[in-house]
């Protein structure tokens, strides 16, 4: 997966995400959710990955959910489809 909103490294052992929306003081929108997860599954798949430690760029390490898009989420989907997306973040 080619990511667009973090940066990912492995260093002496320990895997580094980056959120990487300075810009929007790293607000998670799906995206970046779903690009996250990955690096996750991807560091633990790894066994010259003991650790994980997820970071923000810029001034914020996050600013928690982007409520751009959780304001169009809630006009375009249901209550049940919006449980189906936010499970997938149970993970982290």
């Amino acid at each position: 997966m080619d990511y667009e909103h973090i940066l990912v490294e492995v260093e002496d052992g320990v895997g580094i995400a980056t959120l990487n929306r300075p810009d929007k003081l790293n607000a998670m929108n799906r995206r970046l959710s779903s690009e996250l997860h990955d690096a996750v599954k991807r560091f633990e798949a790894d066994d010259a990955v003991a650790c994980v430690v997820i970071t923000g760029a810029g001034r914020a390490f996050s600013a928690g959910g982007d409520i751009h898009e959780q304001r169009e989420d809630d006009r375009r989907y249901t209550a049940e489809e919006l449980d189906k997306m936010r499970s997938g973040r149970n993970s982290l």
